[in-house]
């Protein structure tokens, strides 16, 4: 039987963020803990409850069918903590000294970190901001739970979180200058016809966790004629994978 009266309510966060992240490393970065302090963590939360709770697998640390039946009382307790405390703390960000944790992939963060920090530096010098990049399928829990304050991204979320449109983009395709099948088009820039985009091969980008491919959408029934030679998570890291350095070699299309 546990004794509510001296359990250290710590270890439930410790719990929650196992459980969203399913390891213990990444865990510890959410909480700003070391590896070693989440591990004695999870040691205590075991002789507590008498039960692994999270069993190291290839797919992480899987719960336990207690961690799952523990699972949502944690979340909902803690989140209804998180909520009443935000509602009742008056924000300045003059004098504020808190940090904000955003979940944005690296092309989020070279895009709008530069448009922020400026305005940060003006108004909010004291505010820290962490940037953590996780499975999009984790985001909705990881903001409703509060690890996260904020997720930019291309994102398809629960409707009861707040959410709003910040920005467009166009794709376009990357493709090496000695690429065989890069032609100069009648304005004078370069171009590439639909027939040899289809047949060239291609590196594809497709963050973790992400449902659909805006790319799979524009190109319809066409896309099962394209040819992915290397897909990656990683977007930029795609320039220096497509420049061609053998000239024996076809480069590749991003």
């Amino acid at each position: 039987m546990i004794n509510v009266r001296t359990f250290d309510l710590n270890l439930l966060r410790v719990f929650e963020a196992i459980s969203i992240e399913r390891s213990v490393s990444r865990a510890g970065d959410k909480l700003g803990l070391s590896q070693p302090a989440v591990s004695n963590a999870l040691n205590r939360l075991r002789e507590h409850f008498e039960d692994p709770l999270f069993v190291r697998t290839v797919l992480g640390m899987e719960p336990t069918p207690k961690a799952e039946l523990l699972a949502s009382f944690i979340h909902d307790g803690l989140a209804t903590v998180r909520a009443g405390l935000t509602s009742s703390t008056d924000f300045n960000p003059l004098t504020s000294k808190r940090r904000f944790h955003l979940l944005m992939t690296d092309v989020g963060t070279i895009r709008f970190l530069p448009l922020i920090l400026p305005i940060m530096n003006k108004i909010a010098r004291n505010i820290d901001i962490a940037i953590s990049e996780t499975n999009v399928s984790n985001y909705a829990d990881m903001l409703s739970n509060g690890l996260a304050d904020l997720a930019i991204g291309r994102l398809d979320l629960d409707p009861t979180l707040c959410s709003e449109l910040i920005h467009t983009s166009t794709y376009l395709v990357l493709v090496s200058r000695a690429h065989p099948a890069l032609k100069v088009g009648s304005n004078g820039e370069p171009t590439i016809s639909n027939e040899d985009f289809l047949n060239a091969n291609h590196v594809v980008f497709k963050a973790p966790g992400s449902t659909n491919d805006p790319l799979e959408d524009a190109l319809g029934t066409k896309w099962g004629q394209l040819r992915t030679a290397l897909s990656t998570p990683y977007v930029t890291a795609i320039p220096t994978l497509i420049v061609d350095r053998r000239a024996k070699r076809t480069p590749l299309a991003g």
